[in-house]
């Protein structure tokens, strides 16, 4: 994702705030904003009543993701519901089975979790990082660089998506086709009539 493609992407990222995160976020923030996305963290910069998304193009959950509270699931639930790039790493995958975002999906967990991810109708993912539509896991910190890569491409696509449907947005609208050859002229008779 290079800063062009990434005009205005927005990323919330869900931490704990405590000396253990610290170097997590430093990583995650540099990585991200180095592919030309501003980052906010939740809770301790942005709330999650704010972290809403129709402000981001994507959440990122990490290994020290605050416990499954009533914000933090609902916020990770809203965006599942509004298909927007999600991003769990390690324990932050405990969220995302709190939110109910697991059941059908594939993913890829810690083994701490892996028999919460079956009980609840997931199924684990036979690779460290694995992206089950605009959902992507990763089994642990060790693959950080690897999923944080993997996660801003996510973040471009989803970009690109926006900027494409904005772009159509702009042109003709749907409900004035160009003329076709069934369109020029008055019907000769009754039986002429195209719809």
């Amino acid at each position: 994702m290079t800063p062009a493609a990434a005009g205005g992407t927005r990323v919330a990222v869900v931490a704990a705030a405590d000396a253990q995160s610290e170097q997590q976020l430093t990583d995650v923030r540099s990585r991200l904003q180095a592919a030309g996305a501003s980052v906010a963290l939740v809770p301790s910069e942005v709330s999650f009543e704010n972290a809403h998304p129709s402000g981001f193009t994507g959440l990122v959950l990490l290994d020290t993701a605050p416990d499954a509270g009533v914000k933090a699931v609902q916020a990770v639930r809203e965006f599942m519901v509004a298909d927007k790039p999600v991003a769990a790493i390690g324990k932050g995958v405990s969220l995302l089975i709190a939110a109910d975002a697991v059941p059908g999906r594939s993913v890829a967990a810690p083994s701490e979790l892996e028999d919460d991810v079956k009980d609840v109708g997931g199924s684990l993912a036979g690779a460290p990082i694995h992206a089950d539509e605009n959902l992507i896991t990763a089994r642990s910190m060790k693959d950080l660089h690897l999923f944080l890569d993997r996660v801003a491409r996510a973040f471009a696509a989803q970009a690109e998506e926006r900027l494409i449907d904005q772009v159509s947005e702009q042109s003709f609208p749907a409900s004035d086709p160009p003329p076709g050859p069934g369109t020029v002229g008055p019907p000769r008779n009754d039986t002429d009539v195209r719809f």
